[in-house]
This record gives C-alpha cells, structure tokens and sequence, in this order.
C-alpha cells in the first residue's frame, strides 16, 4: 500500500519545469476582434481517450446553451460557430485533425499532449487565432513555438483529467460577455479547482492551471503557475 501511495505521489508530482522565456500574461482576448467582424468559428478537436466523455459533454453543453447541431458535429447560435471533431487517441489523426482546424478563429484541443510532438502545433498558425491546449503540461511542451503576435496561447501547466472539458465551457459562456482574460482565467481555473475537490482518490490530485502564456519581457522570469491561485484543500 505504501509503495502504491508512492508510486500515486510519483505520478502527481512529475510536471516538467517551465520552459525560458514563457511567462504567464493577462490582456485584451483576440477572440473580441474576431465577434467584431461578426462572425466566430470555433473547432473543437478531440483525441478519444477510452472511458473519456469530453467529446460528450461538450456536445450535451453546447445543446443546453441554445446551438443547433446541423449537421452532426456542427453546432450554430448566432455568430458562433462549431465544429466538434472526435478521432482515435493516435498522433497521426490528431495532427491531421488540428492541421485542418487551423483555419478557425478559435482551436480547442482536448487529449494526448504526445510528449510534445504533435507537427500541427509547430508553429503559430497564420492569423489571429485563439488556441486553447487542453492538455497535459501544454505550457512546457507546445506554448514557445506558439507565440506569435496575433495569436492567444491558453496554455496548461499541470496534467489534464477526465471533465477538463468543462473549463472550456466556461470560456464559452464568457464570450457573450467579452470579459477580459483575467476574467476568464479565474473561472476556468475556478472549475478546475472544484473538480479536484472531489477528485480524492485520484493519481492526480492537482488541479489544471489554464494561463495566457507570453513571450517574457527583460523584467520578467517564467511565472510559477502555483503563485496565481489558491491552495486546494483536499
């Protein structure tokens, strides 16, 4: 039981340190300027993990909010628009997939982070994009080569569970709002705080820790993602 409660611990606690030159940021959304122009695309890709419902639960989410699913996986209200894309947990179809999203003003990415090799997500995408990693240590693997000016990289310092899903529903119900970053940075983060609370008996106890990710300025060194945000009780 001890070895097992070590092991668990092992699991937990094997984030890989921030990268140089990547600090934690706050600003204006570029996703304002895009429902400025009067019309938002959004693609939502999924790398299936068995016994994972994200795909699901985002899909249920969409529908209770008012879209319209027509056709299947496309869901549409008002000015928004998205494209919800499931493919098998394999590297290859994931990269096929996000390298056809890349045309959509706002990416959300839910899966296998793949150790940092995903060839789509290599370079800024051309444009202003949001891109949303929902993923594990997405910050240490993809955000450096993200930056760009134009381009919002939310990224993730910590390991993505099961349900982290719901952290992009909530970005979702603020862009009705227009709120600002901070904004929508303490709610997600808010949900990922809950969720772990009745994550007891999971191998990983921490929360995800969503964060704009920056180029650094010369005054500034790679925030600590733990700084941000209030301890969790467990």
């Amino acid at each position: 039981m001890i070895a097992a409660c070590i092991a668990a611990i092992a699991l937990a606690d094997d984030r890989p340190a921030l990268p140089d030159g990547v600090c934690a940021g706050a600003g204006v959304p570029a996703y304002r300027t895009l429902l400025a122009d009067g019309r938002l695309t959004i693609a939502a890709v999924f790398g299936r993990v068995d016994g994972e419902p994200n795909a699901r639960a985002l899909a249920r989410a969409l529908v209770e909010r008012g879209f319209r699913e027509a056709p299947p996986g496309h869901f549409e209200r008002g000015p928004i628009a998205i494209d919800l894309v499931e493919v098998t947990d394999d590297r290859a179809q994931v990269d096929a997939a996000l390298a056809a999203a890349l045309d959509r003003d706002i990416i959300y990415y839910n899966g296998h982070e793949y150790r940092g090799e995903l060839a789509a997500l290599a370079a800024p995408p051309p444009g202003a994009h949001v891109l949303v990693l929902d993923t594990c240590w997405s910050t240490q693997r993809y955000s450096r080569r993200l930056l760009a000016p134009g381009v919002d990289v939310i990224g993730n310092s910590e390991r993505a569970v099961t349900g982290s899903v719901d952290s992009f529903v909530v970005l979702l119900d603020g862009l009705d709002e227009r709120r600002s970053w901070t904004e929508l940075l303490a709610a997600m983060n808010a949900a990922s705080a809950e969720r772990a609370r009745v994550r007891i008996h999971s191998r990983f106890p921490r929360p995800e820790r969503y964060r704009l990710d920056v180029a650094c300025s010369e005054r500034q060194r790679p925030a600590d993602p733990h700084v941000a945000f209030p301890a969790v009780a467990w």
